[in-house]
């Protein structure tokens, strides 16, 4: 097998490995562990320091479009929420090769913390816009408990607007959320790293 075969076949495997994986750790926050936590873009963000964003957004779309079908809102509003996936496959490329590019551990650590509080800022706004959106615009209601829902009643009675709860509401569980999956995502993708080179050198 060529290199080029053998990194397209990679690429194809890995993809679609990333798609489990992204519902796996969200059916186990939710249905396992009951914890008010997404996790469900660990598989795409592992897929995007692995083999880049391209395959990551594919794994992104993929995700958000299986879960659209299988809930009941496929190509409506709700599939807007493929956008925070979008932006979580940009900046963790963007972060990509300072994490890897160091051998210092601490300094890994560092650029991941700052990776998930990114992610946790943004996409907390991002989801909250959508969120907004979706409930002035769309019917759909969700069939399972959605994680940011666990702390949207505390903020409606501080007097809150609605946006304002929509994106508040997100942070406790997206900062939690987001450094959960930036450091599983690194560790998974130090373990493939580490088995491919294992098994290259038993070649």
């Amino acid at each position: 097998m060529t290199e080029k075969t053998y990194r397209w076949t990679f690429t194809i495997i890995a993809t679609i490995a990333g798609i489990f994986i992204n519902f796996g750790f969200n059916h186990l926050a939710i249905y396992i562990l009951h914890v008010p936590l997404f996790l469900d873009t660990i598989g795409t963000v592992t897929l995007t320091f692995l083999c880049g964003w391209i395959p990551g957004l594919v794994c992104a779309l993929a995700t958000t479009l299986i879960d659209s079908i299988l809930s009941g809102f496929f190509l409506q509003l709700p599939t807007l929420y493929v956008i925070c996936a979008f932006f979580a496959v940009f900046i963790s490329y963007k972060f990509k090769r300072y994490i890897f590019n160091t051998d210092m551990v601490i300094v890994r650590i560092c650029y991941l913390f700052i990776l998930a509080m990114i992610m946790c800022v943004a996409i907390s706004v991002l989801g909250g816009i959508i969120d907004t959106i979706c409930t002035t615009y769309s019917d759909f209601k969700s069939t399972y408990p959605v994680a940011s829902d666990f702390f949207k009643a505390n903020f409606i009675k501080l007097g809150l607007s609605q946006l304002s709860t929509n994106i508040i509401s997100r942070f406790p569980i997206n900062i939690i959320d987001r450094l959960l999956t930036s450091f599983i995502s690194y560790a998974l993708t130090i373990f493939v790293c580490s088995f491919e080179k294992n098994k290259k050198e038993e070649e």
